[in-house]
């Protein structure tokens, strides 16, 4: 009987221990965009479950093939398996960080970190993201406003149009060197291997200084690409239009496309 509660209390503890044991995770930390010619860091944060989980392997993927590998009893404990574009830095290598060197343009892919531990049974846990290799864009910043002599209480329209972008890119409008608003591109805009052309608009009331406004669009992608584009306007002699009026007499034939 003695024993038979001893079984019981012990197992209880079992039971509460592993209830409070955290579940096995694996987090990915890529890059979203790397300039190419750049190194790239990927990182793989795992956390094993309890002291009874033993490593076996780290593993990581471009796509669906293996190119690195840490096994902690291997002497060394790196093996780096050949794949075209790929070159591993393997000083700077760990368990839980893969360096790639030089990166370039084929190495737009999704990457997976793959962890291996024993519990005695195998237990194994994935995580992947995709990073992008920006090159320079080809191709100027197009910058268009309907009116280069706008009046006092005008309304300013403009156009920003990118260069051919695989990223999609973020644009910060300027006037008179004051940001007016960052504009994101909708979440149905997503980053793509065929490069495309990405749009903002401006819309606001035009302000002067000195008798001239300078309207400004920056284009970044992530941080490792900017430009940008100004266009000065001069103020014209006319005293201007009310926005309702303006409104109403360009009806049926807005800039905006």
């Amino acid at each position: 009987m003695f024993r038979y509660i001893c079984f019981v209390f012990v197992a209880g503890l079992a039971c509460v221990h592993c209830a409070l044991c955290p579940e096995r995770s694996v987090e990915v930390k890529i890059p979203n965009s790397v300039k190419v010619g750049d190194s790239a860091d990927l990182v793989c944060n795992f956390i094993a479950r309890n002291e009874e989980d033993h490593l076996i392997n780290v593993r990581w993927y471009k796509e669906n093939e293996e190119f690195y590998r840490f096994t902690p009893v291997d002497h060394p404990p790196i093996k780096v398996f050949s794949l075209p574009g790929i070159t591993v830095d393997e000083q700077k290598s760990t368990a839980k960080t893969v360096v790639l060197k030089n990166v370039q343009d084929q190495l737009t892919a999704n990457y997976t970190c793959e962890v291996s531990w024993t519990v005695p049974n195998t237990a194994i846990v994935r995580s992947s993201k995709r990073m992008f290799v920006v090159e320079e864009l080809q191709g100027d910043l197009i910058l268009t406003v309907d009116n280069e002599a706008p009046g006092l209480g005008d309304n300013l329209q403009g156009v920003c149009i990118t260069p051919p972008s695989k990223v999609v890119p973020t644009f910060t409008w300027y006037l008179n060197g004051e940001k007016v608003y960052n504009w994101f591109s909708p979440a149905t805009r997503k980053n793509s291997n065929v490069p495309k052309r990405f749009t903002s608009f401006f819309n606001e009331r035009v302000q002067f200084v000195n008798n001239q406004a300078n309207l400004t669009c920056v284009v970044q992608i992530d941080n490792v690409y900017e430009t940008h584009k100004s266009v000065i306007l001069k103020k014209s002699n006319n005293q201007g239009v009310s926005y309702a009026q303006r409104e109403y007499a360009m009806s049926g034939k807005y800039f905006f496309m």
